[in-house]
């Protein structure tokens, strides 16, 4: 075995631990050896934990995926993380997936689901539709979404060969990898200064912002444009975010791009259609419908129990992000952005994305007239 391999299963003995926790929450009678043996040669988790008298596949596929990793299966391993991993996930079980990807090789071919069709990767620069774009396809598509970002559960590996879900499985995450070239890769992309005036707020919400940040935040998109602790700007900042979506395409990568604009008009059909075609999927106005539906219904649930996505006023009356609660429209940016803030977004390396991305013609926007 080799030495990667034999790292990754160093951690084994937590996760057995682990496992033995969510039998007992699942109220299942069986030890974790039993389980792993019951397990062990199946395809899928579905049918042994139906056999066990539960809905709940997850310490199941946790099962399958411990047996795998113990025989050095690691890429098979892998392919059930989006079964195994919860919601907000144990640190045992991110410390164990994080030595299984050390070890996995990344084979030939794309990543394919568990019919053996191309993953279709949804990516996005924060607070670019990629949320409402996920939950469309999530009620067209029942039991189609899945995530990169490990904290948010159902996740979907980009190590390995991809996953054992049926599919058509959509991937959402905030960085394109390279494991993404030999998939098709939906890419949504918003105009730079709205996707900052709306990321700002979504970052000064978070409970630990405080009301200091707050206040400076109110007026100035710093936080969100100038580099962070890490040295530079969140996932890169967006001018370096967009300007890799548009070289990829432009090297002739399978990727499409899909504009916030064009996603949240009153009939986005024939754009979201499209590109899912360009993908491999079908997408039908009766699907379409139902993934409006769930998209609204979720949206709503997200602003009553998210303070992310909350509306409360809670910047200094009459700031640039006070204002930007009462704007309408979908270019905001016109009329909340001063001379500083422009000059700030022109600094920082936007104008030439806006303009390669087809957002500005003008490469003097940001000076005043």
């Amino acid at each position: 075995m080799q030495k990667s391999t034999s790292r990754a299963m160093n951690g084994t003995g937590a996760v057995r631990a682990l496992l033995a926790e969510r039998l007992a929450e699942a109220g299942l009678s069986q030890s974790v050896d039993q389980l792993i043996a019951q397990a062990k040669w199946a395809e899928r988790p579905g049918p042994v934990a139906r056999a066990l008298g539960t809905t709940n596949v997850q310490p199941v596929a946790l099962a399958m995926m411990l047996a795998r990793a113990e025989e050095g299966r690691i890429e098979d391993a892998l392919a059930l993380s989006a079964l195994a991993v919860e919601r907000r996930p144990s640190p045992v079980l991110r410390t164990f997936l994080d030595a299984l990807e050390r070890a996995a090789q990344q084979l030939d071919g794309p990543l394919v689901d568990g019919k053996g069709r191309p993953i279709v990767f949804v990516v996005s620069y924060p607070r670019s539709g990629n949320t409402r774009f996920l939950n469309i396809m999530a009620g067209a598509f029942p039991n189609s979404r899945y995530t990169a970002l490990f904290g948010e559960g159902r996740y979907v590996s980009p190590h390995g060969r991809g996953s054992v879900v049926n599919g058509p499985a959509f991937v959402k995450d905030h960085t394109l990898r390279d494991q993404y070239r030999q998939n098709p890769v939906i890419y949504l992309a918003r105009d730079g200064r709205d996707c900052c005036l709306s990321f700002n707020d979504f970052k000064l919400r978070r409970p630990e912002a405080g009301e200091a940040a707050i206040t400076a935040g109110a007026d100035s998109l710093a936080m969100i444009v100038e580099p962070g602790p890490g040295g530079a700007p969140a996932f890169g900042g967006w001018p370096r975010h967009m300007s890799a979506a548009l070289d990829w395409r432009e090297a002739g990568g399978d990727l499409t791009i899909v504009t916030y604009d064009a996603l949240m008009a009153e009939d986005s059909f024939g754009i979201v259609a499209a590109a899912l075609a360009g993908a491999g999927v079908d997408l039908s106005r009766e699907r379409y419908a139902k993934g409006l539906d769930n998209a609204a219904e979720k949206e709503t649930q997200l602003r009553a129990q998210s303070p992310n996505w909350a509306r409360e006023r809670i910047y200094p009356q009459g700031s640039m992000m006070d204002r930007w609660l009462d704007t309408e429209g979908v270019r905001k940016w016109r009329t909340l952005l001063g001379p500083d803030e422009k000059a700030r977004l022109h600094g920082a390396g936007f104008t030439q994305p806006l303009i390669r991305a087809g957002f500005e013609q003008d490469p003097n926007w940001w000076k005043d007239v």
